[in-house]
């Protein structure tokens, strides 16, 4: 009998069956678990076997490459000291002597009639005959194939497609490969080669072929219109080359050697600059020379302008000269005229006479008048661009066109004045490429220091139309290398206002200053322009001078 529970209902104590049951569920719950943990093993190295194997395969083909390539290689290579001289080597198989590097070896024998080729050597082919007597010369088949590196003239395919006479047609094969073609008999008496003609770069053009011999009259014609040689022309030296005794000498050769206090008296200094000062002068009555010849046409009130110079602080003395003689050379009703020059001091200060200006500098004009009109800014640069291109009918580029360089008389004269920086062109030097003038007046090409032509005056004047608009010329409030950068990288400036100008005005504004200097005009295309024909004339000139007499 189970035994009771004295308080109350029986309760029944577990059995060693039920132990033993509990056991076996949990046997079976740690086994299913660790059946589950052993499948994801075997998942996860599933995986990775994979994964490996696709490394394996991607590998492969690289592996299979460069086994290839160690195979391709020769298992023994001969060192190139072991090589035979002949073109053969040793193989494998055989070996040096031990004679053959010993550098105390006895000489070879000398061949002799009945030996054979050393080393089992043999020609390579045959060595061709002596030239015949005929014109022709045996030559093996060519190739239907054509090749860059045997054409006799060394020329590319392109260029013998267009060789051949006008009506030959020369049968060709779909790659492009000409048929074979006997080729022309052989000079007499030359040799036969088989080395392949040199072949020619191809980015050389090749020269042209000699024109055909003119007949007699266009011979004769051209004879009569050359140009002298070189070596007959008189020989153009550069300022800047020269010496400074060089400079003197010149100098020297184009002053006067009168005293010239015996044709002027300064009267008052009208200028002040780093090269020198400037005098307003009056002609004596005791004139000499050019002095008198100036007294005789404008009279005893007759009047001249002396810039004096102390060469010691001149840095530049070549420009002294230059000046002087495209003044002597270049006489215009719109250029500062060159009178005289002397040398005083024992040459250490020279003078030089020019006419009087009384209106002063363009510069003075733009500063001291709040406007000017458009057709006074027409007639400025009609009357500067009358100059210009006086001087560009000469070959000579002014190069420093500017306010400060133009000036006016009291009756509105308007004349080109420092010629400092004058360039003369010649015919075998028609470009100049030096950087000079003043930064904002400067055309791009100047700045870029490229080859450039009269054609910078062009632009010069143009700036300063816009300094006659602006009162001041584009990019002033910058610094000068500033300046020449955005000279350079902006090319035609922009107006402030251009809405307040005339067509007309911007017309003229855009010829003058177009960057490409071949779409720019010249000097006497301008003088041609519709801009230049609405001008006021000199009178209204002389009524932007005003403020001379208040300042008196």
């Amino acid at each position: 009998m189970t035994p009771s529970h004295p308080g109350g209902n029986a309760q029944r104590l577990p059995t060693m069956a039920d132990q033993q049951q509990q056991q076996r569920q949990h046997m079976q719950q740690a086994s299913s678990a660790s059946y589950m943990s052993q499948d994801a093993k075997r998942e996860e190295q599933r995986k990775m076997q994979l994964e490996a194997q696709r490394q394996r395969e991607a590998e492969d083909p690289s592996r299979r490459e460069f086994d290839e390539y160690n195979a391709s290689l020769p298992k023994n290579k001969v060192p190139l000291a072991q090589q035979e001289i002949g073109g053969g080597y040793y193989g494998a198989s055989s070996q040096p002597t031990p004679d053959r590097y010993n550098p105390v070896r006895t000489a070879p024998a000398a061949p002799k009639p009945g030996m054979g080729q050393a080393n089992g050597l043999r020609a390579q082919r045959q060595a061709p005959g002596a030239p015949a007597g005929s014109s022709s010369v045996n030559r093996p088949p060519l190739s239907s194939q054509p090749s860059a590196s045997r054409d006799p003239a060394g020329q590319s395919l392109r260029t013998q497609r267009n060789d051949g006479p006008a009506g030959s047609s020369i049968p060709r094969y779909q790659n492009g490969a000409q048929a074979s073609q006997p080729r022309p008999p052989q000079p007499q008496g030359q040799a036969a080669s088989r080395l392949p003609a040199p072949v020619k770069p191809l980015n050389v053009v090749p020269k042209p072929s000699q024109p055909p011999q003119a007949d007699g009259v266009k011979a004769a014609e051209a004879a009569l219109t050359a140009k002298p040689p070189p070596s007959e022309r008189k020989q153009d030296v550069r300022m800047s080359t020269m010496s400074e005794t060089e400079v003197m000498l010149r100098l020297k050769e184009v002053v006067s050697k009168d005293d010239p206090n015996l044709s002027y008296s300064k009267q008052k200094k009208i200028g002040q600059g780093a090269s020198g000062s400037v005098y307003v002068a009056k002609i004596k009555e005791t004139a000499q020379g050019i002095a008198r010849e100036v007294l005789r046409q404008q009279g005893s009130r007759a009047q001249v302008a002396i810039k004096q110079m102390d060469l010691a602080h001149q840095p530049r003395k070549e420009l002294i000269v230059n000046e002087i003689m495209v003044m002597k050379d270049s006489r215009h009703r719109n250029i500062v005229n060159f009178l005289d020059a002397f040398l005083r001091n024992n040459n250490a200060e020279l003078w030089v006479v020019m006419e009087y200006m009384e209106g002063g500098a363009l510069t003075d004009v733009i500063d001291n008048n709040p406007s000017i009109s458009e057709e006074q800014i027409a007639t400025i640069c009609h009357e500067t661009c009358q100059g210009l291109q006086h001087l560009h009918s000469q070959s000579i580029i002014h190069r420093d066109i500017k306010s400060d360089n133009v000036l006016l008389d009291a009756r509105g004269n308007v004349k080109i004045t420092d010629f400092g920086f004058c360039a003369k062109l010649t015919d075998t030097k028609s470009k100049r490429a030096t950087m000079v003038g003043t930064p904002y007046w400067m055309a791009p090409e100047v700045v870029k220091q490229k080859e450039y032509g009269p054609k910078v005056d062009v632009w010069s004047l143009g700036i300063m139309a816009i300094e006659m608009i602006e009162s001041e010329p584009p990019y002033l409030n910058e610094e000068p290398l500033k300046a020449l950068y955005l000279i350079a990288t902006n090319g035609t400036p922009r107006l402030k206002k251009p809405e307040k100008l005339s067509k007309e005005l911007k017309a003229f504004l855009s010829v003058c200053l177009c960057v490409d200097v071949k779409s720019r005009a010249s000097a006497e295309e301008l003088l041609a322009h519709d801009f230049l024909k609405h001008g006021s004339g000199l009178a209204s000139l002389a009524e932007l001078l005003a403020f001379k007499k208040h300042a008196k």
